[in-house]
């Protein structure tokens, strides 16, 4: 049996450890009985599954010194104490308990007891104990896989940036090519005319999207850039980046007074400018879109609504994954802009949903959260 799961017992001499050991082992427990507080705090670190002590073994200094050493515990372990009390009751038994803190679970046994009683509390302490030795592995495990596919991850981004770059020194050439064609055809016959166009609007399909996953990879390998400014400054950017489609379209735009954040203001501006942008692209014949925050205790709310065509319910989720695109032969693009907003949006410990009546409008919603806490793993595991 390893360290973990054995019992520890500090009694005030070393007949009573000796004697209750004796009485631990004879059923079968494995035991360590220890000297003094010091020695008891040495075998904590090595693991344990209980420990046994006697109430007038324990100082107030000495149980702060226990205390000191539980309070380093990781999350999932809660060290069973079994301690022998001269009382049960009254205020005794409530600073014992208060003297251990939060990382410790304390059995109080009222003495004189019988040596069934005792035994019997420690196998149920030690059951216990056992299970949060079980969460731990869980826990490792799953720290295991966290890692796995954070590889995995990174694997897929390196190889989309690679990719990228690799396909458009060859698309350049062709373009360039394809150009130089389009400029001596004026003696083409005009079915040829017509194929070269549509070959070089394909080739410059090909480069935005190229573009378009070159900026989905980069956003998904680097860490957000965190400054504090007024939302308000990234949707002014974002409509100036809009400006000529803007002025061709003049929809109606209204802003309200939108909150100060924390967060990387160049993805921030992406956002807005994407979905203003859909807004723009997928209107209706008098387009008008407002743009509002709010906030909550934990994060920011940010609302983009439109009165354009909507979409449909059954497409409420699947317009936020890559390559997903709703009406195909009507708008161009290239189903890269709203997975990576959803991207942007959980690097910055947000998410990002739709709200949509088809024929009637949308309303696009992302959070940021106010302390962005990126999800991990930490595993502190006791030696066994």
């Amino acid at each position: 049996m390893t360290a973990t799961h054995r019992c520890l017992i500090l009694a005030p001499t070393g007949e009573d450890g000796a004697l209750i050991g004796e009485v631990f082992t004879s059923d079968g427990l494995t035991v360590k009985v220890c000297s003094d507080v010091p020695d008891l705090c040495r075998e904590l670190r090595g693991g344990v599954g209980a420990v046994v002590v006697a109430e007038e073994a324990v100082t107030a200094a000495h149980a702060a010194e226990i205390r000191g050493l539980l309070d380093e515990e990781p999350a999932w372990s809660v060290v069973p104490f079994v301690m022998l009390m001269s009382s049960g009751e009254g205020d005794d038994a409530h600073r014992i308990v208060d003297l251990f803190g939060m990382h410790a679970k304390v059995t109080l046994i009222e003495r004189p007891c019988r040596a069934a009683t005792l035994t019997s509390a420690v196998r149920v302490a030690l059951h216990a104990r056992e299970r949060q030795y079980e969460i731990r592995s869980l826990l490792e495990r799953l720290e295991s896989q966290a890692k796995e596919l954070s590889r995995s991850n990174d694997d897929l981004t390196r190889f989309a940036s690679a990719a990228s770059h690799d396909l458009q020194e060859p698309l350049r050439m062709i373009s360039n090519y394809l150009g130089l064609i389009q400029a001596r055809s004026v003696n083409l016959e005009e079915n040829l005319r017509k194929y070269l166009t549509h070959a070089i609007a394909g080739a410059s399909r090909m480069n935005g999207l190229i573009t378009s996953l070159l900026e989905y990879a980069r956003i998904g390998s680097a860490e957000p850039e965190l400054t504090t400014f007024p939302a308000a400054e990234a949707v002014a950017e974002a409509l100036a980046n809009l400006r000529l489609k803007i002025d061709e379209v003049k929809p109606a735009i209204d802003i309200a007074e939108l909150s100060t954040i924390t967060a990387d203001k160049t993805l921030i501006v992406q956002i807005f400018q994407n979905i203003i942008g859909n807004a723009i692209k997928y209107r209706s014949e008098t387009p008008h879109i407002a743009v509002s925050s709010s906030q909550t205790e934990r994060e920011w709310i940010f609302t983009v609504g439109d009165n354009g065509i909507g979409i449909k319910a059954d497409n409420l989720k699947r317009i936020f994954e890559t390559f997903q695109r709703l009406h195909v032969s009507d708008y161009a693009g290239y189903g890269i802009g709203l997975a990576t907003c959803k991207r942007i949006a959980e690097m910055h410990g947000g998410e990002i949903w739709v709200e949509s009546t088809y024929g009637v409008g949308s309303r696009f919603f992302f959070s940021v959260a106010r302390r962005i806490e990126r999800p991990s793993v930490s595993i502190d595991v006791l030696a066994s």
